[in-house]
């Protein structure tokens, strides 16, 4: 049984989170190996993500988020994707559901963010054939576009 958490940290700035990011990132680093051979994140990755609180950056401040911006979470995602690509996948999938869930109604919120470790994720179906359309990209100081495939619905 893994310990829970009374109070999870929260960040005044994104720089706050990105630093605790930049922290954890050796120890993520360390553990690749590991998480390649059990083909998830290791116990000891999951519950340094919880107790950093970095799950919750999306998450509203009334329900112990932090709620600086998306790309908080981003340069998060990058730091901890650049230690181990596993993950930082998984951190930015857990970290975007949180933000879903603020979408939700308080009751639901609380559901949730009232538990020691909230975390929730999902699958996504998609439907519709895909089509090649230009796609322009800008934001942290970079530009730049591609060709990029998306999915019409329809």
């Amino acid at each position: 049984m893994s310990p829970t958490l009374v109070r999870r940290p929260t960040y005044a700035t994104a720089a706050d989170a990105i630093a605790q990011a930049k922290e954890l990132a050796p120890g993520f680093r360390e553990r690749v190996p590991q998480a390649e051979q059990l083909r998830r994140l290791p116990d000891e990755t999951v519950r340094e993500l919880h107790e950093s609180g970095l799950f919750l950056l999306l998450a509203p401040r009334s329900m112990g988020g932090s709620e600086p911006n998306y790309y908080a979470v981003l340069d998060c995602t990058i730091t901890i994707g650049e230690a181990c690509p596993s993950t930082g996948w998984v951190y930015a999938l857990w970290a975007a559901h949180m933000w879903l869930l603020a979408e939700f109604p308080e009751h639901i919120q609380r559901e949730v963010f009232d538990g020691p470790n909230p975390l929730a994720s999902s699958c996504v179906n998609t439907v519709g054939a895909p089509t090649c359309v230009k796609v322009a990209f800008a934001g942290l100081g970079v530009a730049f576009s591609r060709a990029a495939s998306t999915t019409v619905t329809g």
